[in-house]
């Protein structure tokens, strides 16, 4: 089904509904067809399980990759133009990378700009013929966004909106590819906090300033993040104290000594009146919508946030040890918010979701109920924002199972599921060569690395142990036979087979490549018992 919309222009306010919709493809693996308006021509370009597949209509994808253009110049069919390039002297695998590298820069270049009309059709087969192009869709467009000078227009805007609320639109993956300081904005943005004060918890001097008004400008872009009014400014002022009572307040015929023997009265009853209505307020709690969607992608958040930052305890913005007694405390205040009871006149959806908060907050606070759980609560925290991360032995564990299962995936050659079924394994134990050897092996496959850049860093690892050296020589034997790198291919298949004499598959390989290659070397021993007895003379 075809849905057709109309761009909105780039704005400090509302993110362009294209991105939006790049970012949908790449997190959900959609396949299908984008028409779109390129100038005056109509282009489409056709997407499969999340990655670039065919173009038609984009003239300008391959201007300037090969040294001359091709006879005819460039016909705006991808295919076509591809043949072109590589006639000329290009290499297929560098073809195919800038052609993925510019589609996605006419795709953000059109959804930035706005002003264009486009429709996506879901489940559309590619063109007869078309190949995948290599590389992340989601990458792509954060490196173009980052390089395209609408940002810069946005990030002046923003710059005069510093006392707007930030609000979280999306989620951030770690493997995303987005700046450190961009994931730095995301996390301060979930707390509900103005521009301005995200500016400021960035922290640094004036070109880490620069870089979060530039990370901003870039989520703000992909729709991850927005902003709204905040009224929080007023409401952060101190309150006036009371007027100090002067001659015309008091009452008419009142002699100055009654006056002063009352007024411990009246200060009484005003701090007893003062506290009922500090109770009432903190009975009645901020408003909750009657909106259930709102409401359960509340509940959501709450669920995927740390626990000390649910309940508004960031360590480094308390002075004070935290404590089991103040999370208790800080857990009452949230959860108490969304208690049914006191949400008896939402609709019984709303209820619903509210409960559902209700739940998330409660389910947090059993991570949280002694100070041992507390102290590892905030040393997990603190790691991952600065990026260092403690790897447990169950950790090690479970990447280790993983790697097996990731391992059985390429036996079969299905290796899509295997390297995203790597990096789930490498971002538990970052630290296990095998994991880094095998993601690059396949991102050698799948082309989105080079296949010589991809062999030289693995014959570059060091894993320790007989069979793993012998697996790092034979993958990087195969990733120089695949450049078309035969001799360099061989010298890596021997190799494995003097660490390892028994490797069925290097034993394999490199007689296929002796025999296009007779007399380059001797073939390696038999590993038969007493082989050499049986020679012919």
């Amino acid at each position: 089904m075809s849905t057709l919309l109309t761009e909105s222009s780039a704005s400090a306010v509302e993110a362009p509904s294209l991105i939006g919709l790049l970012l949908e493809i790449h997190r959900e693996k959609k396949s299908g067809l984008l028409h779109l308006m390129d100038g005056s021509r109509l282009a489409s370009v056709w997407f499969m399980d999340g990655s670039i597949r065919h173009a038609d209509g984009l003239k300008d994808v391959l201007k300037g990759v090969a040294p001359v253009d091709p006879p005819g110049g460039f016909s705006g069919d991808l295919m076509v133009d591809l043949g072109g390039v590589i006639a000329v002297g290009v290499s297929p695998e560098a073809a195919l990378r800038a052609a993925h590298v510019g589609i996605v820069q006419i795709l953000v270049r059109v959804g930035l700009n706005g002003s264009v009309g486009w429709g996506f059709q879901e489940n559309a087969a590619a063109p007869p013929g078309s190949v995948t192009l290599p590389g992340s869709l989601m990458k792509g467009v954060i490196q173009s966004i980052e390089g395209h000078e609408a940002l810069r227009t946005v990030e002046e805007q923003l710059k005069e909106m510093g006392q707007h609320a930030l609000h979280v639109e999306g989620q951030i993956l770690p493997q995303d590819g987005f700046p450190p300081v961009a994931l730095r904005v995301y996390r301060l943005a979930a707390k509900g906090t103005t521009l301005d004060e995200v500016i400021r918890g960035v922290g640094g001097d004036e070109s880490r300033a620069a870089l979060a008004w530039k990370s901003v400008a870039l989520l703000q872009s992909m729709g991850l993040i927005r902003l709204t009014d905040a009224p929080m400014a007023t409401s952060r002022e101190s309150k006036p104290g009371p007027e100090p009572e002067t001659t015309a307040t008091r009452t008419e015929g009142a002699t100055p000594s009654s006056t002063h023997s009352s007024s411990p009265r009246r200060a009484r009853r005003s701090k007893r009146a003062s506290s009922q209505s500090e109770d009432t307020a903190v009975a009645a709690g901020p408003s909750v919508p009657d909106d259930p969607d709102a409401l359960f992608k509340k509940a959501a958040e709450v669920e995927a946030m740390n626990p000390l930052l649910a309940i508004g305890l960031d360590p480094e913005e308390v002075s004070d040890k935290i404590t089991p007694d103040r999370v208790r405390a800080a857990f009452r205040k949230e959860a108490t918010v969304y208690h049914p009871d006191r949400l008896a006149d939402l609709s019984s959806e709303s209820r619903e979701a509210a409960e559902a908060v209700f739940s998330a907050f409660n389910e947090l606070r059993n991570h949280l109920s002694t100070q041992k759980d507390i102290d590892l609560c905030i040393k997990t925290l603190l790691q991952q924002r600065s990026g260092i991360k403690e790897i447990t032995e169950f950790d090690r564990e479970r990447a280790r199972v993983m790697g097996r299962k990731a391992a059985g995936f390429m036996r079969h050659r299905k290796w899509q599921p295997a390297l995203e079924l790597i990096r789930q394994a490498k971002a538990l134990d970052p630290e296990n060569v095998m994991l880094t050897l095998w993601e690059r092996f396949t991102e050698g496959i799948l082309k989105e690395v080079p296949y010589e850049k991809a062999a030289k860093f693995i014959e570059d690892l060091q894993p320790e142990g007989k069979k793993n050296q012998a697996e790092r020589l034979y993958r990087s034997g195969w990733l120089w036979k695949l450049a078309g790198k035969e001799k360099q291919a061989m010298r890596c298949f021997k190799a494995a087979l003097d660490v390892v004499p028994s490797h069925m598959e290097a034993q394999s390989e490199l007689r296929v490549l002796q025999k296009r290659h007779p007399g380059t070397s001797d073939k390696p021993e038999s590993n038969i018992p007493f082989a050499r007895f049986f020679k012919k003379k």
